[in-house]
Protein backbone atom coordinates (compact mmCIF):
# COMPACT_ATOMS: atom_id res chain seq x y z
CA UNK A 1 0.00 0.00 0.00
CA UNK A 2 3.10 2.60 0.70
CA UNK A 3 4.47 2.52 -2.47
CA UNK A 4 1.25 2.72 -3.99
CA UNK A 5 0.21 6.03 -2.08
CA UNK A 6 4.05 7.31 -2.15
CA UNK A 7 3.95 6.94 -6.39
CA UNK A 8 0.58 7.86 -6.78
CA UNK A 9 -0.17 10.77 -4.72
CA UNK A 10 3.39 11.88 -3.17
CA UNK A 11 2.33 10.57 0.64
CA UNK A 12 3.80 8.54 2.90
CA UNK A 13 1.89 6.42 5.36
CA UNK A 14 1.48 6.25 9.29
CA UNK A 15 -0.21 3.38 10.61
CA UNK A 16 -1.99 2.64 14.88
CA UNK A 17 0.96 1.80 16.75
CA UNK A 18 -0.96 -1.81 17.99
CA UNK A 19 0.65 -3.54 14.46
CA UNK A 20 3.42 -6.43 15.40
CA UNK A 21 7.02 -4.84 15.97
CA UNK A 22 9.38 -5.17 13.07
CA UNK A 23 11.04 -8.06 13.84
CA UNK A 24 8.06 -9.92 13.87
CA UNK A 25 6.12 -10.54 10.22
CA UNK A 26 5.12 -8.65 8.08
CA UNK A 27 7.89 -6.31 8.68
CA UNK A 28 7.44 -2.39 8.41
CA UNK A 29 8.50 -0.54 5.80
CA UNK A 30 11.33 2.21 6.77
CA UNK A 31 9.49 4.70 4.96
CA UNK A 32 5.79 4.49 7.08
CA UNK A 33 5.57 5.81 10.11
CA UNK A 34 3.94 4.77 13.17
CA UNK A 35 1.36 6.08 15.25
CA UNK A 36 2.39 4.84 19.13
CA UNK A 37 -0.19 5.37 20.99
CA UNK A 38 -0.30 3.09 24.62
CA UNK A 39 2.86 1.56 26.05
CA UNK A 40 0.98 -2.31 26.79
CA UNK A 41 1.08 -2.18 23.17
CA UNK A 42 4.12 -1.60 21.95
CA UNK A 43 7.58 -0.42 22.70
CA UNK A 44 8.24 2.70 20.53
CA UNK A 45 11.41 2.95 21.34
CA UNK A 46 12.75 -1.05 21.09
CA UNK A 47 10.35 -1.79 18.43
CA UNK A 48 9.90 0.99 15.81
CA UNK A 49 12.82 3.99 16.41
CA UNK A 50 15.86 1.08 17.20
CA UNK A 51 14.54 0.03 13.69
CA UNK A 52 14.90 2.91 11.92
CA UNK A 53 10.66 3.85 11.88
CA UNK A 54 9.88 7.41 13.05
CA UNK A 55 7.04 7.10 15.56
CA UNK A 56 4.58 10.12 16.46
CA UNK A 57 3.67 9.67 19.68
CA UNK A 58 -0.06 9.99 20.71
CA UNK A 59 0.69 8.82 24.45
CA UNK A 60 -2.49 7.01 25.81
CA UNK A 61 -2.10 9.62 29.00
CA UNK A 62 -3.98 12.55 26.18
CA UNK A 63 -6.42 9.92 24.49
CA UNK A 64 -9.74 10.48 24.78
CA UNK A 65 -13.41 9.69 23.77
CA UNK A 66 -14.97 12.59 23.36
CA UNK A 67 -18.66 10.96 24.14
CA UNK A 68 -18.51 8.37 25.86
CA UNK A 69 -15.72 5.94 27.52
CA UNK A 70 -15.73 3.28 30.45
CA UNK A 71 -11.76 4.44 31.17
CA UNK A 72 -11.12 7.08 28.87
CA UNK A 73 -11.72 11.00 29.57
CA UNK A 74 -13.80 12.53 27.63
CA UNK A 75 -11.38 15.83 26.85
CA UNK A 76 -7.38 16.84 27.30
CA UNK A 77 -6.00 16.44 30.98
CA UNK A 78 -4.87 19.74 31.28
CA UNK A 79 -3.44 18.40 34.79
CA UNK A 80 -1.26 15.88 33.29
CA UNK A 81 0.17 18.46 30.80
CA UNK A 82 2.12 20.43 32.96
CA UNK A 83 2.27 18.12 36.44
CA UNK A 84 2.43 14.78 34.51
CA UNK A 85 0.89 11.73 36.63
CA UNK A 86 1.79 11.27 40.20
CA UNK A 87 4.87 9.40 39.90
CA UNK A 88 6.34 11.41 37.36
CA UNK A 89 7.27 14.88 35.54
CA UNK A 90 5.26 16.57 33.03
CA UNK A 91 4.87 15.25 29.09
CA UNK A 92 7.36 15.67 26.38
CA UNK A 93 7.44 14.25 22.72
CA UNK A 94 10.25 11.75 23.64
CA UNK A 95 8.69 10.15 26.64
CA UNK A 96 7.07 7.14 26.31
CA UNK A 97 7.44 5.30 29.31
CA UNK A 98 7.22 7.21 32.59
CA UNK A 99 8.44 4.52 34.76
CA UNK A 100 11.44 3.13 32.06
CA UNK A 101 13.75 5.96 31.53
CA UNK A 102 15.74 3.38 29.22
CA UNK A 103 12.31 3.29 26.87
CA UNK A 104 12.87 7.05 26.08
CA UNK A 105 15.25 8.41 23.25
CA UNK A 106 16.79 11.82 23.83
CA UNK A 107 14.42 14.42 22.93
CA UNK A 108 16.07 15.61 19.33
CA UNK A 109 15.98 12.00 17.75
CA UNK A 110 14.99 12.53 14.57
CA UNK A 111 12.89 9.66 14.68
CA UNK A 112 10.41 10.80 17.24
CA UNK A 113 7.94 12.75 15.15
CA UNK A 114 6.34 14.66 17.84
CA UNK A 115 2.95 14.67 19.62
CA UNK A 116 -0.46 14.48 19.06
CA UNK A 117 -3.68 13.43 21.26
CA UNK A 118 -5.91 11.10 19.72
CA UNK A 119 -10.15 11.77 20.24
CA UNK A 120 -11.40 8.21 19.21
CA UNK A 121 -15.30 8.09 18.21
CA UNK A 122 -16.14 4.57 19.73
CA UNK A 123 -19.90 5.09 20.40
CA UNK A 124 -22.11 3.61 16.69
CA UNK A 125 -24.87 5.72 15.80
CA UNK A 126 -24.05 8.13 18.59
CA UNK A 127 -20.87 8.76 17.11
CA UNK A 128 -19.50 12.34 18.46
CA UNK A 129 -20.33 15.20 16.20
CA UNK A 130 -17.57 17.58 14.90
CA UNK A 131 -18.93 20.43 17.94
CA UNK A 132 -18.25 17.86 20.40
CA UNK A 133 -14.73 16.70 19.53
CA UNK A 134 -14.20 20.80 19.09
CA UNK A 135 -15.18 21.09 23.11
CA UNK A 136 -13.41 17.90 24.24
CA UNK A 137 -9.68 19.27 22.72
CA UNK A 138 -10.86 23.20 23.50
CA UNK A 139 -9.38 23.87 26.34
CA UNK A 140 -6.64 21.41 26.78
CA UNK A 141 -4.73 21.75 23.19
CA UNK A 142 -3.42 24.64 23.28
CA UNK A 143 -2.10 23.75 26.58
CA UNK A 144 -0.72 20.59 25.40
CA UNK A 145 1.23 22.47 22.11
CA UNK A 146 2.74 24.65 24.72
CA UNK A 147 4.15 21.96 26.78
CA UNK A 148 5.19 19.72 23.47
Amino acid sequence: MHDFIAQKFNKKVRIWGTFPSPTVSPTINKNISVQHWEFFEDNPCYDYIKHDISVLNSDDQFYNVAKWSGSYPQSLNLTRKFNGPSTSGPTAPDIFDRSKSNNNLPRNNPYVLGPMPAVWNDFGPNSTSIIEAYYSLRDGLPALADKQ
